[in-house]
């Protein structure tokens, strides 16, 4: 009877489990009946393999599609034994593929793949122990150089004491603490722009005038430029205020002349404010629809 199944891995005969007694293979199995068939997935333990060492990720039975392949994961994990682990020694198990409908007469049985396990590793030397004595001798060494420098401190002060004139403390001058000139808050705190037309429908080309302002706290100097939708930036100018409020910024656009229909058209500008602070306007948006 032909089988509906094939079945193939990824893996290499020999497997090495890790330190825990862990491996895992890929199998991929591929419906060849040339029509839709259910099959179930089986993993076989041979030689000294243990039956609950091996475990099927996903699920064991699905559906294949004429000529579909499905991947099954094989989980191998050696371990329950006292010693922590199953001993050295190589493990071998397969994967088998099983119509749903005929198990007994139509299955497929994969490739043997052996596990090697090297065992349970010996246990690490114990650490020894910091001997205490060490710290103690630490302990009277640092007393004993205390204990001497205080009788020499003692001693020195007994001998500047006797009879004699304390010798005069040196005079220091007291350097003067400078003085930090207060920092500027002079700040932009709005600017807004506008377009004018914002919205153009008819003869062109036809020149857009772009109204703002800029609002700053105190007096002081303003750098500042025009960025546009093209990626054009205008070059940077100075507005200088002589006290807290707004004054109006102007520039200008024309479009439309490049072809005889100019199709719509939407941009807009910003005004970007480079110096005393960063700040930028909302865009100021138009639209244009030239006609002939």
């Amino acid at each position: 009877m032909a089988k509906s199944f094939t079945v193939t891995t990824t893996a290499v005969d020999t497997l090495r489990a890790d330190a825990g007694g862990r491996a895992e293979a890929v199998f991929a199995v591929t419906n060849v009946s040339g029509r839709p068939i259910r099959g179930m997935a089986k993993v076989k333990a041979l030689g000294d393999t243990k039956k609950e060492w091996l475990s099927l990720a996903g699920e064991t039975e699905r559906d294949f599609a004429a000529g579909a392949t499905q991947q099954f994961t094989v989980n191998f994990a050696a371990t329950g034994t006292s010693a922590g682990g199953a001993p050295a020694g190589k493990y071998p198990f397969r994967f088998d593929a099983v119509s749903s409908m005929n198990p007994d007469e139509d299955f497929t049985e994969g490739p043997t793949v052996t596990v090697e396990v090297a065992g349970a590793g010996a246990p690490p030397p114990a650490a020894k122990k910091f001997p205490l004595w060490i710290i103690f001798v630490i302990i009277g060494v640092v007393l004993l150089i205390g204990a001497i420098i205080l009788f020499l401190v003692l001693r020195s002060s007994g001998k500047g004491n006797d009879g004699g004139e304390p010798s005069p403390s040196p005079t220091v001058e007291a350097s003067p603490t400078p003085t930090r000139e207060p920092k500027s808050d002079f700040k932009v705190i709005g600017t807004t722009l506008v377009a004018n037309p914002d919205d153009h429908d008819g003869r062109c080309p036809v020149k857009i005038t772009f109204s703002g302002s800029i609002t700053v706290n105190k007096p002081g100097k303003v750098k500042y430029t025009f960025l546009r939708s093209d990626g054009a930036t205008a070059k940077p100018e100075l507005l200088e205020f002589d006290r807290a409020g707004s004054k109006t910024v102007e520039t200008t656009w024309t479009l439309g002349a490049a072809v005889p229909t100019f199709q719509p058209f939407k941009g807009w500008q910003r005004i970007k404010i480079l110096s005393p602070d960063e700040l930028e306007s909302d865009r100021a948006n138009f639209r244009l629809d030239c006609k002939p």
